[in-house]
């Protein structure tokens, strides 16, 4: 089964599915495991190929709740892209936790978060900053920030003085690369000391599969638990059935063991 749910950060409204296990329509609800599932930069809740309803369906049908939603300024949620920062979207993470734990009741134990992309650096940080989470997954996750600075250059030479870029159709805004300051996922997911699942494509050409190397390297020095999972041939979003697939085996397997 699955519902809409809203919730707020900093006065606007963020628009999110929730998956629950068919038996909740007439049973129980309460004490169950959740998953929070954060999307990439310019994604939203679905995402390619809609791999995080297929992720979000097969966790519940593994009895955990899977919570899916669009940070504020992309998708449905309020507020526009243009001021989306880092910080902003780790903001939004902590707010669908809280949401998760205070009204989907979620044995607070049990909680673990899921990324993809800019969406899998806002899981490490998390992951590092609030003891709520239990375990993570990282999907073709930005390990250091330093990948978006480019971005600086740009609002350089072709602004001036002017506050936004277009990156493909979205405004990009001067105070995203100005915010980047300030957190490093790779060394923020080993300060969480929890189990983590590290996922990428070997020929991804958006966030280089050094990317999950540098990840794992972090967590390995930490003394972290840890896996490591490269899946041969895949681009950045798993962009066929058969990567696909493999991804979300490997994923459920992890969290029903970690959960």
């Amino acid at each position: 089964m699955r519902y809409p749910v809203t919730f707020e950060n900093e006065g606007q409204m963020m628009i999110g599915v929730v998956h629950r296990p068919d038996e909740d329509r007439n049973g129980r609800r309460d004490g169950r495991p959740g998953v929070v599932i954060y999307h990439g930069f310019t994604g939203t809740k679905v995402e390619p190929h809609r791999i995080f309803v297929k992720m979000a369906e097969r966790l519940a049908a593994l009895g955990i709740v899977a919570l899916r939603f669009d940070f504020r300024g992309s998708g449905d949620s309020e507020g526009n892209f243009e001021d989306m920062t880092f910080g902003g979207e780790v903001s939004d993470a902590l707010v669908a936790l809280d949401y998760m734990l205070e009204n989907e009741g979620i044995d607070p134990g049990r909680l673990g978060v899921l990324g993809l992309s800019m969406g899998g650096a806002v899981a490490a940080c998390v992951t590092g900053r609030s003891a709520k989470v239990r375990t993570a997954a990282l999907w073709a996750a930005v390990a250091d920030l330093n990948l978006f600075r480019h971005m600086a250059a740009d609002i350089t030479a072709e602004l001036g003085d002017v506050e936004y870029y277009d990156r493909n159709g979205n405004l990009v805004g001067r105070a995203f690369i100005e915010g980047l300051d300030g957190y490093v996922p790779y060394r923020e997911v080993a300060d969480g000391k929890t189990p983590v699942l590290v996922v990428h494509g070997d020929q991804d050409p958006t966030v280089p599969v050094d990317h999950a190397h540098k990840f794992t390297a972090a967590l390995k020095q930490a003394g972290n638990p840890y896996r490591l999972h490269i899946v041969e041939g895949a681009d950045h979003t798993f962009n066929s059935h058969a990567w696909e697939t493999e991804v979300i085996d490997v994923t459920a397997r992890w969290f029903a063991e970690t959960l």
